[in-house]
């Protein structure tokens, strides 16, 4: 894309955010994790051109970063999962302190939690029933979300 002015790069930055976040989640489901890592890091380059305000840009952060853990305990890289994933998890503890409703902010927490179960054997299974717990809070209409159920049954595969 030939970005002319302000607005084109912010256009220009928007869409690669949107198609290499679209593009890691498929390569996490297809257990392609390299080039998910990849992907992922390359949608949190984009978003840091593409500014909307900054709760919004955490959180899409946050998403891309939830990815990016994702793609390293794929690979067996542990340590550097738990570096990515731990400040995502903080986070979110501090957004569910003052969540006043946002059910969505309860999926990207679980989400999060999950990468961090996984990263962190450890601490594996306290983890992964705080983010079944969180999943199982949520109203039926947003369980019955494509990606809400995504969640729902990788914590569920997981937990055994």
């Amino acid at each position: 894309m030939q970005a002319v002015g302000e607005t084109d790069v912010q256009w220009k930055n928007a869409s690669a955010f949107m198609a290499n976040d679209v593009k890691a989640q498929a390569e996490l489901a297809l257990k392609e994790f390299g080039a998910a890592e990849q992907s992922a890091r390359a949608a949190l380059a984009a978003k840091e051109g593409w500014i909307i305000d900054p709760r919004t840009d955490e959180r899409l952060k946050a998403g891309a970063s939830t990815s990016i853990a994702l793609a390293l305990v794929g690979q067996g890289k542990l340590a550097e999962a738990r570096q990515v994933i731990e400040p995502v998890v903080k986070l979110h503890r501090e957004l569910a302190g003052k969540n006043r409703g946002d059910q969505i902010q309860k999926v990207e927490m679980a989400a999060a939690l999950y990468a961090q179960a996984l990263a962190d054997p450890a601490r594996r299974a306290a983890l992964l029933q705080e983010s079944q717990a969180l999943l199982a809070s949520l109203p039926a209409s947003v369980k019955a979300l494509a990606s809400t159920r995504s969640w729902t049954n990788r914590v569920r595969e997981a937990v055994g």
